[in-house]
């Protein structure tokens, strides 16, 4: 149990010294890459938040049009899957 408190820990100072380097929508048909933009809340330059990342996957589960959203990160590039 410690040993995975401390590793969370880890991976969250990773995850929140990380500026994002672009945003990627993959699957994304029911909204326009721009508004989906507009949705998540954060840009590119902006440090890598966890929480933002939560909020905007519930903002786009509200809008009743996905049934599986997921978001990887890979060297500061952020992709969200539809």
């Amino acid at each position: 149990m410690k040993i995975l408190l401390i590793l969370t820990f880890v991976l969250s100072l990773y995850l929140n010294a990380t500026t994002i380097k672009g945003i990627k929508f993959e699957g994304l048909i029911h909204i326009s890459k721009e508004i989906a933009q507009e949705m998540i809340g954060f840009k590119k330059g902006d440090e890598l938040n966890i929480q933002k990342i939560d909020n905007s996957i519930i903002t786009f589960f509200n809008q009743k049009y996905f049934k599986d959203i997921w978001v990887s990160e890979n060297n500061g590039i952020i992709t969200y899957h539809f």
